[in-house]
């Protein structure tokens, strides 16, 4: 007869045994984007990974159907299994309910697409200069630099053409930083894009501002850890530079004559420390 277990038993068990390890016995694959532990959530169908999961706490939690369980009620529904059974696999996974505290094995990161992200942004920067959508939005908010706005590659998406010079493995890799949304459409359709680059001005991400009058999320990101910033060259042997919120906002100063600015809207902030940045950039 399995043993009946106690409160102290079940939370030694969950601590004993790897979220990770559980989700990949019952074939969910697991793999790292960024600082996070995703995988396609098992209780409803997608193609973007939208469960999130935390190692520390052992629990996850999906963002696209809401569900957040832990070691057993994941066994208990994915599996199938009723409480009893269900506490038995548990304790085979800690090893034959010894629980021991095992170091988790490092689930292997994903390799960044530097290369396609560089790709789009000259796609959207094109578009940018053969489409008038683009520029008319920028000019109704008194942005009307044309040499400025070049040079800082901004660019417009369509919502088409990325979809039309991808192949199917470029297509989940912007899904997977969110260039595209889960149904395989480009998320920034039908807005002004910037790129956002990390300390190395490598492109991580982008900042789209919708272009239409009504719509419901004007602001856009890539999904994520919203690293990156706007014109991060501003900090390249910079003594002081001026942080703005917004990327509107930076432009207006760029175009009054202000050389040093950068866009913090959005993002996660200046990502590096004092000594890469001159002595009044981090302050």
């Amino acid at each position: 007869m399995t043993p009946t277990p106690d409160r102290q038993e079940i939370d030694d068990l969950k601590a004993c045994v790897d979220l990770v390890t559980l989700f990949e016995a019952c074939g969910v694959a697991v793999r790292k984007m960024g600082r996070s532990l995703k995988a396609l959530c098992p209780y409803h169908a997608e193609t973007t990974p939208s469960m999130s999961i935390d190692r520390k706490k052992g629990v996850y939690h999906c963002f696209g159907c809401g569900k957040s369980v832990d070691h057993l009620t994941f066994l208990q529904e994915h599996g199938k299994l009723p409480f009893p059974e269900a506490v038995a696999e548990l304790r085979q996974l800690a090893g034959g309910h010894q629980v021991e505290l095992a170091p988790a094995e490092p689930v292997p990161e994903e390799p960044f697409p530097y290369e396609l992200m560089v790709r789009v942004a000259e796609v959207w920067h094109q578009a940018f200069c053969e489409r008038s959508e683009g520029l008319a939005y920028l000019e109704s908010r008194g942005i009307t630099d044309k040499g400025l706005l070049r040079s800082l590659q901004v660019g417009y998406c369509d919502g088409e053409k990325l979809l039309a010079i991808t192949n199917a493995a470029e297509r989940s890799l912007l899904q997977r930083v969110g260039i595209l949304n889960g149904e395989g459409k480009e998320f920034f359709a039908r807005s002004v894009v910037f790129p956002l680059k990390d300390k190395s001005s490598r492109v991580v991400g982008f900042y789209g501002r919708s272009t239409l009058p009504k719509s419901k999320v004007p602001h856009r990101f890539c999904a994520g850890s919203k690293a990156g910033l706007f014109y991060v060259e501003a900090a390249r042997g910079a003594s002081q530079v001026v942080l703005v919120e917004g990327v509107v906002d930076a432009l207006a100063l760029m175009q009054a004559g202000f050389s040093q600015v950068m866009a913090l809207g959005g993002t996660q902030g200046i990502p590096w420390t004092r000594p890469q940045c001159g002595p009044d950039v981090c302050d």
